[in-house]
């Protein structure tokens, strides 16, 4: 038991976000473009996915998740 507890407190933090949430505001009827510079430091690769939240009328071009491969 000792050992599961101490696997959780080690692994846990890591989903925890880190940073606020990346909101994309506009007026209704206007073009609203954002772009983004993802990159990642480690040696590993990393996978990343949009989470859409919202009226369904709306939807995201292209795939939901993609995956950024190490240096």
């Amino acid at each position: 038991m000792v050992l599961l507890i101490m696997h959780l407190q080690n692994t846990i933090p890591n989903y925890i976000p880190r940073g606020t949430p990346v909101v994309f505001q506009c007026v209704l009827g206007k073009d609203c473009v954002r772009m983004l510079d993802i990159y990642n430091p480690t040696a590993k690769p990393v996978s990343y996915w949009v989470k859409y939240e919202g009226v369904p009328d709306f939807v995201l071009e292209g795939e939901e998740s993609f995956k950024i491969e190490a240096k």
